[in-house]
Protein backbone atom coordinates (compact mmCIF):
# COMPACT_ATOMS: atom_id res chain seq x y z
CA UNK A 1 0.00 0.00 0.00
CA UNK A 2 1.40 3.72 -0.69
CA UNK A 3 1.22 6.10 1.86
CA UNK A 4 0.47 9.65 1.28
CA UNK A 5 -0.79 12.53 3.11
CA UNK A 6 -3.40 14.86 0.97
CA UNK A 7 -4.40 18.37 1.92
CA UNK A 8 -7.22 20.03 0.52
CA UNK A 9 -8.51 23.43 2.04
CA UNK A 10 -11.98 24.06 0.35
CA UNK A 11 -13.74 27.29 0.39
CA UNK A 12 -15.24 26.81 4.02
CA UNK A 13 -11.94 26.28 5.03
CA UNK A 14 -12.20 22.36 5.66
CA UNK A 15 -9.19 20.31 5.60
CA UNK A 16 -8.39 16.58 6.08
CA UNK A 17 -5.07 14.71 6.48
CA UNK A 18 -5.86 11.18 4.54
CA UNK A 19 -4.42 8.04 3.16
CA UNK A 20 -4.69 7.66 -0.15
CA UNK A 21 -5.34 3.29 -0.88
CA UNK A 22 -7.19 1.22 -3.09
CA UNK A 23 -10.42 1.55 -1.04
CA UNK A 24 -10.02 5.34 -1.31
CA UNK A 25 -8.99 7.86 1.29
CA UNK A 26 -9.52 7.71 5.01
CA UNK A 27 -9.31 10.40 8.01
CA UNK A 28 -6.10 10.17 9.86
CA UNK A 29 -6.50 10.53 13.74
CA UNK A 30 -4.49 13.62 13.55
CA UNK A 31 -4.92 17.27 14.96
CA UNK A 32 -3.46 19.34 11.92
CA UNK A 33 -3.21 23.24 10.95
CA UNK A 34 -4.36 24.66 7.93
CA UNK A 35 -4.37 27.97 5.97
CA UNK A 36 -3.67 30.07 3.07
CA UNK A 37 -4.57 32.67 -0.12
CA UNK A 38 -7.14 32.84 -2.14
CA UNK A 39 -6.66 35.38 -5.68
CA UNK A 40 -9.33 35.77 -7.41
CA UNK A 41 -10.42 37.65 -10.86
CA UNK A 42 -13.83 38.68 -10.39
CA UNK A 43 -16.01 41.57 -12.46
CA UNK A 44 -19.20 42.42 -11.31
CA UNK A 45 -22.86 42.68 -12.63
CA UNK A 46 -25.41 44.34 -11.72
CA UNK A 47 -29.60 43.83 -12.06
CA UNK A 48 -29.78 48.17 -12.86
CA UNK A 49 -26.86 50.69 -12.69
CA UNK A 50 -27.68 53.09 -14.10
CA UNK A 51 -24.67 55.91 -14.81
CA UNK A 52 -26.60 58.13 -17.61
CA UNK A 53 -29.76 58.76 -18.87
CA UNK A 54 -30.29 59.93 -22.72
CA UNK A 55 -32.58 62.01 -24.29
CA UNK A 56 -33.33 62.65 -27.86
CA UNK A 57 -36.35 64.91 -28.70
CA UNK A 58 -38.46 66.27 -31.10
CA UNK A 59 -41.14 69.02 -30.71
CA UNK A 60 -43.54 69.26 -34.02
CA UNK A 61 -45.25 72.29 -33.82
CA UNK A 62 -48.66 72.94 -36.03
CA UNK A 63 -49.57 76.31 -33.94
CA UNK A 64 -48.82 77.91 -31.29
CA UNK A 65 -51.51 75.94 -29.07
CA UNK A 66 -50.56 72.47 -30.95
CA UNK A 67 -47.79 70.41 -31.10
CA UNK A 68 -46.57 67.30 -30.63
CA UNK A 69 -43.23 65.59 -29.08
CA UNK A 70 -41.96 62.76 -29.52
CA UNK A 71 -38.64 61.14 -27.92
CA UNK A 72 -36.11 58.06 -27.45
CA UNK A 73 -34.78 57.71 -23.81
CA UNK A 74 -32.09 55.48 -23.29
CA UNK A 75 -29.93 54.20 -20.51
CA UNK A 76 -26.39 54.03 -19.95
CA UNK A 77 -25.15 51.66 -17.53
CA UNK A 78 -21.73 51.87 -14.72
CA UNK A 79 -19.00 49.99 -16.46
CA UNK A 80 -17.36 47.35 -14.35
CA UNK A 81 -14.17 45.65 -15.06
CA UNK A 82 -12.12 42.41 -13.95
CA UNK A 83 -10.09 43.28 -10.76
CA UNK A 84 -8.68 41.18 -8.02
CA UNK A 85 -10.66 39.87 -5.15
CA UNK A 86 -8.07 38.58 -1.92
CA UNK A 87 -9.35 36.10 0.24
CA UNK A 88 -7.14 34.86 3.45
CA UNK A 89 -8.10 32.00 5.95
CA UNK A 90 -7.00 30.01 8.70
CA UNK A 91 -8.04 26.81 10.30
CA UNK A 92 -7.73 24.30 13.13
CA UNK A 93 -9.24 20.20 12.72
CA UNK A 94 -9.25 17.70 15.38
CA UNK A 95 -8.76 14.35 14.96
CA UNK A 96 -12.76 13.83 14.87
CA UNK A 97 -13.23 15.65 11.92
CA UNK A 98 -14.52 18.47 13.56
CA UNK A 99 -12.99 22.21 12.40
CA UNK A 100 -13.15 25.45 13.30
CA UNK A 101 -11.92 28.11 10.54
CA UNK A 102 -12.39 31.81 9.13
CA UNK A 103 -11.77 33.58 6.16
CA UNK A 104 -11.58 37.34 5.36
CA UNK A 105 -12.54 38.42 1.33
CA UNK A 106 -12.54 41.49 0.16
CA UNK A 107 -13.20 43.65 -3.30
CA UNK A 108 -12.63 47.10 -3.65
CA UNK A 109 -13.08 48.86 -6.83
CA UNK A 110 -13.81 52.86 -8.67
CA UNK A 111 -15.17 53.72 -12.15
CA UNK A 112 -15.35 56.87 -14.07
CA UNK A 113 -17.34 57.86 -17.30
CA UNK A 114 -18.02 61.12 -18.97
CA UNK A 115 -20.27 61.97 -22.09
CA UNK A 116 -20.76 65.07 -23.71
CA UNK A 117 -23.80 66.72 -25.38
CA UNK A 118 -24.61 68.23 -28.89
CA UNK A 119 -24.65 71.97 -29.24
CA UNK A 120 -28.10 72.91 -30.17
CA UNK A 121 -29.59 76.16 -30.94
CA UNK A 122 -30.21 78.38 -28.08
CA UNK A 123 -33.94 79.15 -29.59
CA UNK A 124 -34.79 76.02 -31.59
CA UNK A 125 -36.13 73.91 -29.78
CA UNK A 126 -37.31 71.53 -32.57
CA UNK A 127 -34.55 69.18 -31.71
CA UNK A 128 -33.17 68.16 -27.51
CA UNK A 129 -30.62 66.11 -26.20
CA UNK A 130 -30.48 66.72 -22.27
CA UNK A 131 -28.31 63.88 -20.03
CA UNK A 132 -29.32 63.41 -16.59
CA UNK A 133 -27.89 61.57 -13.91
CA UNK A 134 -29.44 58.59 -12.09
CA UNK A 135 -31.58 60.04 -8.99
CA UNK A 136 -30.35 58.60 -5.45
CA UNK A 137 -33.20 59.34 -3.41
CA UNK A 138 -34.75 61.11 -6.23
CA UNK A 139 -32.35 63.56 -6.78
CA UNK A 140 -30.47 64.13 -10.10
CA UNK A 141 -28.67 66.69 -12.38
CA UNK A 142 -29.00 66.99 -16.22
CA UNK A 143 -26.94 69.03 -18.69
CA UNK A 144 -28.29 72.19 -20.33
CA UNK A 145 -29.86 72.76 -23.80
CA UNK A 146 -28.37 75.52 -25.87
CA UNK A 147 -25.61 76.76 -27.60
CA UNK A 148 -22.97 76.34 -25.23
CA UNK A 149 -20.82 73.01 -25.00
CA UNK A 150 -22.06 71.08 -22.01
CA UNK A 151 -20.62 67.22 -20.48
CA UNK A 152 -20.86 65.32 -17.63
CA UNK A 153 -18.74 62.84 -15.43
CA UNK A 154 -19.65 60.36 -13.11
CA UNK A 155 -17.67 58.26 -10.36
CA UNK A 156 -18.80 55.45 -8.53
CA UNK A 157 -17.17 53.52 -5.70
CA UNK A 158 -18.19 49.48 -5.03
CA UNK A 159 -16.74 47.80 -1.66
CA UNK A 160 -17.62 44.92 -0.16
CA UNK A 161 -15.66 42.75 2.62
CA UNK A 162 -16.86 39.39 4.64
CA UNK A 163 -15.51 37.79 7.86
CA UNK A 164 -16.90 33.64 8.41
CA UNK A 165 -16.55 32.54 11.63
CA UNK A 166 -17.26 27.88 10.91
CA UNK A 167 -17.55 24.90 12.38
CA UNK A 168 -17.22 21.96 9.94
CA UNK A 169 -17.86 18.24 9.97
CA UNK A 170 -15.95 15.99 7.95
CA UNK A 171 -17.46 13.01 6.48
CA UNK A 172 -15.40 9.84 4.81
CA UNK A 173 -17.31 8.77 1.24
CA UNK A 174 -15.28 6.16 0.22
CA UNK A 175 -13.60 8.19 -2.84
CA UNK A 176 -14.74 11.91 -1.52
CA UNK A 177 -14.99 14.04 1.98
CA UNK A 178 -18.08 15.79 2.54
CA UNK A 179 -17.79 18.63 4.78
CA UNK A 180 -20.79 20.47 6.35
CA UNK A 181 -20.58 23.94 8.15
CA UNK A 182 -22.29 26.42 9.95
CA UNK A 183 -21.37 29.67 11.78
CA UNK A 184 -21.42 33.25 11.80
CA UNK A 185 -20.82 36.36 8.82
CA UNK A 186 -20.47 39.84 8.75
CA UNK A 187 -20.68 41.62 6.14
CA UNK A 188 -19.91 45.09 5.12
CA UNK A 189 -21.25 46.49 2.20
CA UNK A 190 -20.99 50.73 0.67
CA UNK A 191 -21.32 52.14 -2.58
CA UNK A 192 -21.03 55.36 -3.97
CA UNK A 193 -22.62 57.54 -7.08
CA UNK A 194 -21.39 61.08 -7.76
CA UNK A 195 -21.87 63.16 -10.89
CA UNK A 196 -20.90 66.77 -12.01
CA UNK A 197 -22.05 68.69 -14.86
CA UNK A 198 -19.54 71.79 -16.15
CA UNK A 199 -20.66 73.66 -19.06
CA UNK A 200 -18.19 76.14 -21.22
CA UNK A 201 -18.60 79.90 -20.34
CA UNK A 202 -19.79 81.84 -23.48
CA UNK A 203 -23.10 84.16 -24.46
CA UNK A 204 -26.46 82.49 -24.31
CA UNK A 205 -30.44 83.12 -23.81
CA UNK A 206 -32.43 82.43 -20.35
CA UNK A 207 -35.44 80.64 -22.48
CA UNK A 208 -37.08 80.57 -19.22
CA UNK A 209 -38.39 83.82 -19.33
CA UNK A 210 -40.56 85.75 -21.44
CA UNK A 211 -39.23 87.39 -23.13
CA UNK A 212 -35.92 84.98 -23.50
CA UNK A 213 -33.24 86.94 -21.48
CA UNK A 214 -29.39 87.42 -22.74
CA UNK A 215 -27.04 86.01 -20.43
CA UNK A 216 -23.00 85.24 -20.69
CA UNK A 217 -22.56 82.63 -18.62
CA UNK A 218 -18.66 82.79 -16.72
CA UNK A 219 -19.00 79.38 -14.69
CA UNK A 220 -22.08 76.88 -14.80
CA UNK A 221 -21.73 73.53 -13.05
CA UNK A 222 -23.79 70.77 -11.36
CA UNK A 223 -23.06 68.57 -8.00
CA UNK A 224 -24.20 65.73 -7.23
CA UNK A 225 -23.04 63.19 -4.26
CA UNK A 226 -24.01 60.02 -2.95
CA UNK A 227 -23.85 56.93 -1.34
CA UNK A 228 -25.25 53.73 0.73
CA UNK A 229 -23.95 51.46 2.83
CA UNK A 230 -25.06 48.38 4.85
CA UNK A 231 -23.86 46.30 8.04
CA UNK A 232 -25.01 43.26 8.90
CA UNK A 233 -24.34 40.01 10.86
CA UNK A 234 -26.25 36.50 10.76
CA UNK A 235 -25.60 32.68 9.79
CA UNK A 236 -23.85 30.71 7.31
CA UNK A 237 -23.78 27.65 6.35
CA UNK A 238 -21.92 25.78 3.33
CA UNK A 239 -21.43 21.76 1.71
CA UNK A 240 -18.02 21.53 0.09
CA UNK A 241 -17.32 17.74 -1.21
CA UNK A 242 -13.90 16.85 -3.15
CA UNK A 243 -13.45 14.05 -5.01
CA UNK A 244 -10.32 12.32 -5.59
CA UNK A 245 -9.28 11.16 -8.98
CA UNK A 246 -7.41 7.79 -8.00
CA UNK A 247 -3.64 8.29 -6.38
CA UNK A 248 -3.03 10.93 -9.14
CA UNK A 249 -2.76 13.82 -6.21
CA UNK A 250 -5.52 15.37 -8.07
CA UNK A 251 -9.35 15.68 -6.82
CA UNK A 252 -12.04 17.64 -8.04
CA UNK A 253 -13.39 20.27 -5.43
CA UNK A 254 -17.11 21.90 -5.00
CA UNK A 255 -18.34 24.63 -2.57
CA UNK A 256 -21.56 25.97 -2.07
CA UNK A 257 -22.37 28.40 0.73
CA UNK A 258 -25.37 31.15 1.76
CA UNK A 259 -26.16 33.38 4.00
CA UNK A 260 -28.69 35.75 5.38
CA UNK A 261 -27.48 38.96 7.59
CA UNK A 262 -29.72 41.60 9.17
CA UNK A 263 -28.20 45.14 10.24
CA UNK A 264 -29.23 49.20 9.48
CA UNK A 265 -28.98 50.44 5.42
CA UNK A 266 -27.96 54.35 5.64
CA UNK A 267 -28.23 56.49 2.27
CA UNK A 268 -27.19 59.57 1.77
CA UNK A 269 -27.30 62.45 -1.12
CA UNK A 270 -27.33 66.32 -2.07
CA UNK A 271 -26.91 68.59 -5.16
CA UNK A 272 -26.13 71.83 -5.69
CA UNK A 273 -25.99 74.27 -8.50
CA UNK A 274 -23.33 76.87 -9.00
CA UNK A 275 -24.25 79.85 -11.90
CA UNK A 276 -22.09 83.14 -12.29
CA UNK A 277 -22.43 85.62 -15.04
CA UNK A 278 -23.94 88.60 -16.37
CA UNK A 279 -27.33 89.62 -17.69
CA UNK A 280 -29.13 92.20 -19.32
CA UNK A 281 -25.01 93.54 -20.63
CA UNK A 282 -24.25 94.60 -16.94
CA UNK A 283 -26.02 93.00 -13.84
CA UNK A 284 -24.79 90.74 -12.10
CA UNK A 285 -25.90 87.18 -12.34
CA UNK A 286 -25.60 84.42 -9.37
CA UNK A 287 -27.43 81.35 -8.62
CA UNK A 288 -26.76 78.93 -5.97
CA UNK A 289 -29.01 76.15 -4.95
CA UNK A 290 -28.50 73.25 -2.51
CA UNK A 291 -30.81 69.96 -1.74
CA UNK A 292 -29.68 67.21 0.81
CA UNK A 293 -32.12 64.06 1.69
CA UNK A 294 -31.17 60.54 3.47
CA UNK A 295 -32.54 57.46 4.18
CA UNK A 296 -31.77 54.88 6.76
CA UNK A 297 -34.00 51.69 7.26
CA UNK A 298 -33.18 47.93 9.01
CA UNK A 299 -33.15 45.28 6.13
CA UNK A 300 -31.91 41.82 5.06
CA UNK A 301 -29.35 40.75 2.61
CA UNK A 302 -28.78 37.36 1.04
CA UNK A 303 -25.45 36.04 -0.50
CA UNK A 304 -24.51 32.91 -2.57
CA UNK A 305 -21.35 31.89 -3.12
CA UNK A 306 -20.39 28.67 -5.24
CA UNK A 307 -16.70 27.43 -6.24
CA UNK A 308 -15.66 24.43 -8.28
CA UNK A 309 -12.83 23.40 -10.29
CA UNK A 310 -9.46 21.15 -9.63
CA UNK A 311 -6.81 20.76 -6.85
CA UNK A 312 -3.70 19.11 -7.16
CA UNK A 313 -1.82 18.57 -3.55
CA UNK A 314 1.34 17.40 -2.95
CA UNK A 315 4.12 16.70 0.50
CA UNK A 316 6.68 19.20 0.57
CA UNK A 317 8.14 21.38 3.16
CA UNK A 318 7.34 18.86 6.22
CA UNK A 319 3.41 18.89 5.19
CA UNK A 320 1.09 19.32 2.80
CA UNK A 321 1.03 22.28 -0.16
CA UNK A 322 -2.01 21.97 -2.85
CA UNK A 323 -3.28 24.34 -5.01
CA UNK A 324 -6.93 24.95 -6.98
CA UNK A 325 -7.47 26.62 -10.34
CA UNK A 326 -11.31 27.37 -9.76
CA UNK A 327 -14.55 29.09 -11.35
CA UNK A 328 -16.35 31.49 -8.78
CA UNK A 329 -19.64 33.02 -8.88
CA UNK A 330 -21.16 34.96 -5.58
CA UNK A 331 -24.74 36.62 -5.35
CA UNK A 332 -25.43 39.91 -3.39
CA UNK A 333 -30.04 39.76 -3.17
CA UNK A 334 -30.57 43.62 -2.13
CA UNK A 335 -27.14 45.17 -2.44
CA UNK A 336 -28.71 47.64 -4.92
CA UNK A 337 -27.08 49.74 -7.27
CA UNK A 338 -24.27 52.49 -7.08
CA UNK A 339 -27.39 54.97 -6.74
CA UNK A 340 -30.25 52.93 -5.78
CA UNK A 341 -31.93 55.08 -8.54
CA UNK A 342 -35.50 54.11 -9.02
CA UNK A 343 -35.76 56.23 -11.79
CA UNK A 344 -35.78 55.36 -15.56
CA UNK A 345 -35.71 58.57 -16.88
CA UNK A 346 -39.20 59.42 -16.98
CA UNK A 347 -38.70 62.32 -15.29
CA UNK A 348 -37.68 64.25 -18.86
CA UNK A 349 -39.74 67.09 -19.95
CA UNK A 350 -40.92 68.97 -22.78
CA UNK A 351 -37.55 70.54 -24.75
CA UNK A 352 -36.66 74.18 -23.78
CA UNK A 353 -39.29 73.64 -20.50
CA UNK A 354 -36.63 73.49 -18.07
CA UNK A 355 -38.21 70.39 -16.45
CA UNK A 356 -35.76 68.00 -17.25
CA UNK A 357 -34.65 65.61 -15.58
CA UNK A 358 -36.05 62.86 -12.58
CA UNK A 359 -38.80 62.89 -10.54
CA UNK A 360 -37.78 64.85 -6.84
CA UNK A 361 -39.66 62.63 -4.82
CA UNK A 362 -37.91 61.94 -1.10
CA UNK A 363 -37.36 58.03 0.00
CA UNK A 364 -37.44 56.64 -3.32
CA UNK A 365 -35.22 53.88 -3.67
CA UNK A 366 -34.70 50.48 -5.60
CA UNK A 367 -33.24 47.38 -3.97
CA UNK A 368 -31.68 45.35 -7.04
CA UNK A 369 -29.04 42.48 -6.99
CA UNK A 370 -25.42 42.42 -7.86
CA UNK A 371 -22.72 39.84 -8.03
CA UNK A 372 -19.57 38.55 -9.55
CA UNK A 373 -18.05 36.22 -11.62
CA UNK A 374 -15.00 34.65 -12.22
CA UNK A 375 -11.64 32.94 -11.64
CA UNK A 376 -9.41 32.06 -8.53
CA UNK A 377 -6.36 30.23 -7.92
CA UNK A 378 -5.90 29.12 -4.49
CA UNK A 379 -2.82 28.39 -2.37
CA UNK A 380 -2.89 26.53 0.68
CA UNK A 381 -0.51 24.59 3.24
CA UNK A 382 -1.64 21.90 6.08
CA UNK A 383 0.81 21.01 8.66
Amino acid sequence: MVYRQFFCISLCLTSNLTIAGTMGPEILPQTHWDGGVNIQVIQPFFQNNPAFYFLNARRDSVTEAFFQVSDIQNQRDVYHHMDLAPEFFLGYTFDNGIGFHTRFWFYNQNTKQSVGTPVTSVTDLTLSFPVSSAAPIGLDIDTRDNNLPDGMTVTTKLKTQIWDGIVSKSYDLSSSILSIGAGARYAYMSQKYNAFESQAPGATLDIRMTPPVPQFITEHKKTLRSGHNFNGWGPVVQLNDQVFLGQSGFSLVGTLRGAVLFGPSKQNAYKNLLVRGTQYGNQILSETAFVQRSNHHQTTIEIVDVEAGVEYSKSLFGGEVSAQLLGVAQEWFGGGSASKSATTGAGFGLPGSGMTGAPQVAGVTSESNFGFLGAAFKLGFCY
